[in-house]
């Protein structure tokens, strides 16, 4: 039992030693885990906001994008632009010349005309526009957009530029309004700014009319078409010019700041109405007049710089975004590592652990045969002091045995001189055979006993 504790003991020591071994790469994993957990949560999160910032960056520049491809511009030669300019130079140029200006644009505003495509928004067609209730939003970007197709033609004839303000545009529109509630028809349409001319004392008007089939379900794209192809129309018309002058800023307004409204409303026969409203500071009364210019974030130049903005934005989101999502991988693969290492060390550890502890039970085998050998210890010696009695109560009755021997011989002895007396002689054989034959039977008993003791020893 002492020899099994000792070995038992050794592997105790060797599964404990494994335990150990097991539970520190358990703890360095699991520190590893919780390591590469914080790092791809952290990972994540950062992933997310790239992502997100893609998202808008990609937003923002579909949005730049759609305006970018849908800049509407108004080109013109330089012969053209030179007539426009000539035909109407009253007072600078001979009759001969004006004549000859109006053969050219005559000759060349069809065809000049037919240079001229209007490019449609993505972005526009999703925002509904309600000719019947045009807001003072669109008023003003609808204005902020006829402005800057006009100022494309004035800078390549040379003229004045034009602006627009919150209350060219929205008077603008609301002039147009009235027109829808008179009986005016493309046919028979009469300017009448005779409330504007009120306020204003003077305010010069272009109006186109045409029919649409879009028009009830119109979007801000189908505006924009609406106002590209009046002043299309307006500049590039093949019989006549006054329009174009009016424009392009050749005949009225011609000095002076100039401001710009353009106002859209639906006759009752159907047919689209679109006005220009021209303000300016020194044919009309704009004492009253709010002449803070808008800015227009539409702009062909501001479109262009929000493009190109939005298109370096974009890169350099792309590329946050790639860089992000790498290190998110790498983050990923590390903690799925980590993972496969800890549930690794734990199968380790859970296998060392499920080996048994054999050191109780050999303790307990020892101590039970520790138990035993007292017993049998105590035994052995009661045994022993039992053997001694006998020895010794052998040796009484030996020397019994050998009293009664000498004592049989003497009656013998005697038996023999007393034959002659055979009464006598008789009496004293028997007595000597009694004590003879208790001799022999204690000497029996003392034999057997003897070999009782003898056998319980052995056993012992």
């Amino acid at each position: 039992a002492k020899t099994a504790l000792q070995k038992v003991q050794e592997a105790d020591a060797n599964r404990q030693q494994a335990i150990d071994k097991a539970q520190k790469d358990v703890d360095a994993a699991s520190k590893s885990v919780s390591t590469a957990k914080t790092d791809l949560d952290a990972k994540t999160v950062q992933s997310q906001q790239a992502a997100q910032a893609l998202d808008s960056a990609k937003t923002a520049y579909t949005t730049a994008e759609n305006n970018y491809k849908s800049i509407n511009t108004i080109t013109m030669s330089e012969k053209y632009a030179k007539a426009l300019k000539d035909a109407f130079a009253y007072g600078e140029k001979s009759d001969e010349e004006i004549h000859k200006a109006h053969d050219v644009l005559s000759s060349l505003a069809k065809v000049e005309g037919n240079k001229q495509h209007f490019k449609h928004n993505d972005n526009d067609k999703t925002r509904p526009f309600d000719i019947n209730h045009v807001t003072d939003a669109q008023a003003k970007e609808l204005s902020l957009f006829a402005a800057d197709l006009i100022n494309q033609a004035r800078k390549l004839v040379g003229t004045t530029l034009v602006s627009v303000t919150a209350e060219s545009a929205i008077a603008a529109q609301k002039h147009a309004n009235y027109y829808a509630t008179t009986n005016m028809t493309m046919w028979t349409f009469n300017h009448d700014t005779s409330d504007l001319d009120a306020k204003y004392r003077w305010v010069d008007e272009d109006w186109a009319g045409n029919y649409f089939n879009t028009l009830g379900k119109e979007t801000m794209d189908d505006a924009k078409y609406y106002v590209y192809d009046a002043i299309r129309r307006w500049i590039f018309a093949p019989d006549e010019w006054l329009h174009a002058s009016s424009v392009v800023g050749t005949r009225n307004a011609i000095t002076g700041d100039n401001y710009v409204g353009v106002g859209l409303s639906r006759l009752k026969d159907g047919t689209l109405s679109l006005s220009l409203n021209i303000f300016n500071t020194d044919s009309s009364d704009l004492s009253q007049f709010d002449k803070t210019s808008l800015y227009n974030p539409n702009s062909s130049d501001n479109i262009i710089a929000t493009y190109n903005t939005a298109k370096a934005d974009l890169e350099a989101k792309t590329a946050t975004n790639d860089s992000v999502q790498s290190a998110l991988s790498a983050a990923q693969n590390n903690y799925n590592n980590a993972v496969a290492i800890n549930t690794k060390a734990q199968q380790v550890l859970d296998e060392v652990q499920s080996v048994a502890v054999q050191t109780p039970t050999a303790q307990a085998n020892l101590t039970l045969a520790e138990t035993a050998l007292t017993k049998a210890q105590e035994r052995l010696k009661n045994a022993n002091q039992a053997v001694d009695a006998l020895n010794a109560d052998i040796k009484a009755k030996q020397v019994a045995l050998t009293s009664a021997k000498a004592v049989l011989a003497t009656a013998l002895s005697e038996l023999s001189k007393a034959q002659a007396n055979n009464k006598v002689a008789q009496e004293a054989k028997m007595t000597a055979q009694t004590a003879y034959d208790n001799a022999v039977s204690q000497l029996s008993s003392v034999s057997a006993n003897l070999t009782q003791v003898q056998s319980v020893i052995v056993q012992t």
